[in-house]
């Protein structure tokens, strides 16, 4: 199981590297990455912390605080090319 993982985040990070490479300043593209970068969050909280079977609020609160991040660098990139 974490093989598969681990092949799925290398997957993951080449497709973010690519589109973040090909697309540099498009909010479209910077969202796309940022998605896949929550999308690999969630396998290393799932999988690689061991908490794909284990029910309670610290997988939920980890996965918020990943997309909180996520946020607040997508508001980032939006606000901030406004004033240069």
């Amino acid at each position: 199981m974490l093989f598969r993982t681990f092949f799925a985040l290398i997957a993951l990070a080449i497709c973010g590297a690519a589109v973040a490479t090909f697309a540099a300043n498009i909010p479209g593209a910077i969202a796309s990455v940022l998605v896949l970068a929550f999308l690999k969050a969630r396998l290393l909280v799932l999988d690689f912390m061991a908490m794909r079977d284990r029910p309670g609020v610290l997988s939920f609160t980890l996965f918020l605080w990943a997309g909180l991040l996520l946020t607040m660098a997508l508001a980032r990139s939006l606000i901030l090319p406004a004033f240069t």
